[in-house]
């Protein structure tokens, strides 16, 4: 495997881990049912979800850093492991990587301790904001300057609140310890449509935006460079991702009280979480190919 591609399946789980916890969690914040009875118990269904993030990243982080470096030193794995200390001493992704497992700590300790507190989802937000700036900032926008870093941000966030939207839903839907009588799914399906909408239209702004910062306006680098054809290939994932989320939205949505609907709403809601798993994979590719422009 190439280190570009070692790096990318390095780095899959931190992208998908942090962008679904950041969303989870601003999920429970601003689109679950605002009754503190019922927004209790969702954070409670959601604790063991967020521990098991937690433990992805912590298993992660290490294998991330360390193929990392080992890209840097050109050296295999086990040589490169005593170039780690050095890294994070003196380099600028080093320094981040500090910040990163920082973070990733915290969002453990927070996790594994208080994980069924109420304030629970604003400090893993907050830290899972952290990991996904950091991770801007160490990626090819941090090149291009602290507007391109903004929008690269931004991307992350609303891919994130998407995808962390959509598994709350799912998850709380299966697992949760909810009478049905409650119709819980009816009061917030339409916010978390409306939230996906939103971020689809960000994702699709900033997208465009770090495209032409990347590939510039020569369409030729879209077909015949490393980088557009990753593109194109989250692109063709993206655009299945949208085709599904609307027939969802415009036609399931409004039908939701209806129990066939209903079902068929949270089906095709997991196979759109599985979607945004792998343009969250083609994501950290994109992110360790150097730009054609």
């Amino acid at each position: 495997m190439t280190p570009i591609g070692a790096n990318a399946l390095a780095q899959w789980p931190i992208v998908a881990a942090q962008a679904i916890l950041f969303g989870t969690s601003a999920f429970e914040l601003v689109l679950a049912p605002h009754d503190p009875r019922a927004r209790s118990p969702l954070v409670r269904e959601l604790a063991p979800f967020w521990i098991g993030l937690a433990v992805v990243l912590l298993l992660a982080a290490p294998i991330a850093l360390l193929a990392e470096v080992s890209a840097m030193a050109a050296a295999p794995w086990r040589a490169a492991l005593a170039y780690v200390p050095e890294v994070l001493r003196e380099t600028h992704g080093g320094r981040l990587w500090i910040v990163r497992l920082i973070a990733i700590a915290a969002i453990a300790a927070v996790a594994f301790r208080f994980a069924r507190h109420d304030r629970t989802p604003a400090a893993l937000c907050a830290l899972a904001a952290i990991l996904i700036l950091a991770g801007a900032l160490s990626g090819h926008a941090d090149d291009w300057g602290g507007a391109m870093v903004a929008v690269n941000f931004l991307h992350q966030a609303a891919a994130g609140l998407w995808a962390g939207a959509l598994l709350a839903l799912c998850y709380g839907e299966f697992f949760g310890d909810r009478d049905p009588a409650a119709h819980w799914i009816h009061e917030i399906a339409r916010r978390v449509s409306a939230a996906a909408g939103w971020s689809v239209g960000v994702l699709f702004a900033t997208g465009v935006v770090l495209a032409v910062r990347a590939l510039g306006f020569d369409s030729s680098r879209l077909l015949y460079s490393a980088y557009g054809r990753a593109l194109i290939l989250k692109i063709a994932v993206f655009a299945a991702v949208i085709a599904i989320g609307g027939y969802n939205r415009y036609w399931l949505v409004p039908h939701v009280h209806d129990r066939s609907s209903r079902r068929m709403l949270l089906r095709l809601v997991a196979v759109e979480c599985v979607f945004i798993l792998g343009v969250f994979g083609l994501a950290a590719m994109l992110a360790n190919t150097p730009p054609a422009h």
